[in-house]
């Protein structure tokens, strides 16, 4: 029993001097365990009053860590302070030089919320992997989105991107559509219109364009270290083909102007055919007549030779001016026809008219 008065006169020694008689008044509490029998009881009664206000106070802490949790559920949540301590987290392991890990929480926090910043600082540990193809995207993002920033920085990523593009292919892609998905090598890199150039490593590539409702078009490319290629893709389909009318034949040419000296001389000849036909036949009827009143007045008879003969050289050349009237007849006939048709269709032909003596009579020849 000394040694444990000793203790609490140690520990009360530590104490305020007032309260060296609490030690005293503490044996009746120790005598407390002699009355287990009737504790049972008591306390009950006072104790459960006492512990349910005792454990009410305490029910309010739990709400608190419930509290404390949300906000840092909230702060995942957060894109903009989850990508802050990605880049952090990067920026300390980038001075550290373990690159790997560097790039692995910049790359994170670069696709949670991209930034110039971010694209730069994740460049240089990419460079230092040896991904020039990587590096160059994210240098151009950055030339591209960070006009703002610090010129040493813009001059530093201006050296790295020309170090990167002389180690990859760079290719401009054009396509004729908006909304179209770019893939190369069937890994998607954007939608038409794609903001900049596409980066790949040296070697053959497909690149290919899909749209919904449209056929996919692709072109193949072997891209060079320091190339530049253009690939230009066509969605749109070509239009149908239009039936296009023959033209209408063209207008028959207009008839020639009349010729009027063509006409007067066709008419000439005609009447003049048609006077020689007339007296042509005026002197076939005299002829005719008169050799039968000769052959009448002169009593002709067989026995009479010359008579006979008169009589027959008359007939003779009556029967020729017959034959010629009629024959210039048809000629003037046939000049004042074709002078008629030529005057009425305008056409070109030239009536004419030529005549031969025969012995039998005279022969008219015309064309019309």
């Amino acid at each position: 029993m000394t040694s444990p008065a000793a203790a609490d006169a140690q520990k009360a020694g530590g104490a305020l001097p007032a309260k060296p008689a609490a030690p005293a008044a503490a044996p009746p509490a120790a005598k407390a365990p002699a009355a287990p029998a009737a504790a049972p009881t008591a306390p009950p009664a006072a104790a459960p009053a006492a512990p349910p206000a005792d454990t009410k106070a305490p029910a309010a802490p739990p709400a608190a860590p419930t509290d404390a949790k949300a906000p840092a559920g909230a702060e995942a949540a957060d894109p903009q302070k989850e990508a802050a301590k990605k880049f952090e987290e990067g920026t300390r392991a980038q001075k550290a030089g373990q690159h790997d890990k560097a790039r692995e929480a910049l790359d994170a926090a670069y696709r949670i919320k991209p930034s110039p910043e971010i694209a730069l600082a994740l460049a240089r540990s990419e460079m230092q992997l040896g991904k020039p193809r990587d590096a160059a995207e994210h240098l151009a993002y950055f030339l591209r989105e960070g006009q703002a920033a610090k010129p040493e920085d813009r001059q530093a990523a201006e050296k790295m991107f020309a170090e990167a593009k002389a180690k990859v292919g760079t290719v401009i892609v054009n396509i004729d559509v908006e909304g179209a998905e770019v893939q190369v090598d069937g890994k998607p890199v954007g939608t038409s219109p794609l903001a900049g150039a596409v980066f790949v490593e040296p070697g053959a590539h497909t690149i290919t364009a899909r749209k919904e409702g449209a056929p996919e078009a692709k072109q193949d490319l072997a891209a060079a270290p320091g190339a530049e290629s253009t690939v230009s893709l066509v969605l749109t389909p070509p239009p149908e083909p239009v039936a296009v009318k023959p033209p209408p034949p063209p207008p028959p040419p207009p008839a020639p102007a009349r010729n009027k000296v063509i006409i007067l001389a066709g008419a000439g000849v005609a009447g003049a055919l048609a006077l020689v036909s007339l007296g042509t036949f005026i002197g076939y009827s005299v002829v005719d007549s008169g050799s039968y009143d000769t052959w009448e007045a002169n009593r002709c008879v067989k026995t009479n030779p010359q008579c006979v003969t008169d009589f027959r050289d008359a007939q003779s050349t009556s029967a020729a001016l017959g034959t010629t009237a009629l024959v210039t007849l048809i000629g003037a006939g046939v000049v004042g026809a074709g002078t008629a048709v030529y005057a009425f269709t305008g056409k070109k032909s030239q009536p004419s008219a030529s005549f031969h003596v025969t012995p039998g009579g005279v022969l008219v020849k015309g064309s019309f």
